[in-house]
């Protein structure tokens, strides 16, 4: 039985614009393929001659169009209302907001080299932020290596982490994994919290 999309689909954010596209594509793109619909909507499967199979696409299609109405801001949807099929929809949408000039690449490029680790913000947000910023250059055809991101992170530590970075410089290379990197960072957080919060007051 196919799953309805409206009540699977409630905590979706919608799309806004540029600010919050890469988290909804991400997002719409798995909610389409779990009904059934990402190929009608990328333009894959296309209406077909035979009336019967054309019923069920049209029927599967205005479902598609659904989805992506009832996820998008007004201010989105204005540029849609001349589509007629999920797929002009799509098409329209990532004409919009998918950025792919060379100039695109290297200003995102730029923000991810001159990105820095600020005193204060979660190192959670931190690492969110990398990793956003890799995603945008790996869908514009520009992928980060994970070895390259990881010596990024490193490099944008401020001084309380050395010690870690030392301890992880001298890890088996096996163990060098972004994933690894990330866990090891937010328990040195949780450490140097702890630290402070337990420093001893100085007596007057």
């Amino acid at each position: 039985m196919e799953a309805n999309p409206i009540n699977m689909t409630n905590d979706v954010m919608k799309l806004e614009g540029a600010r919050n596209w890469n988290i909804w594509k991400f997002q719409m793109i798995v909610l389409l393929r779990g009904q059934g619909w990402l190929d009608i909507v990328e333009g894959r499967t296309v209406k077909p001659e035979d009336a019967t199979d054309r019923n069920t696409w049209k029927s599967m299609d205005a479902k598609a169009q659904t989805l992506l109405v009832i996820r998008i801001s007004e201010d989105v949807m204005l540029h849609l209302v001349t589509c007629t099929t999920s797929s002009e929809m799509w098409k329209k949408i990532l004409s919009i907001y998918e950025q792919k000039s060379e100039t695109s690449i290297h200003i995102i490029q730029q923000r991810f080299f001159q990105y820095k680790y600020e005193k204060g913000v979660e190192m959670s947000v931190f690492l969110s932020r990398i990793q956003e910023i890799q995603n945008q250059l790996k869908q514009l055809g520009e992928e980060v290596s994970h070895k390259f991101a990881i010596t990024k992170v490193l490099m944008s530590l401020p001084d309380e982490y050395k010690h870690l970075v030392s301890a992880w410089e001298s890890a088996p290379e096996n163990r060098q994994t972004f994933d690894n990197l990330v866990a090891r960072l937010l328990i040195e957080e949780k450490r140097l919290k702890r630290k402070i919060v337990h420093r001893p007051r100085r007596r007057l």
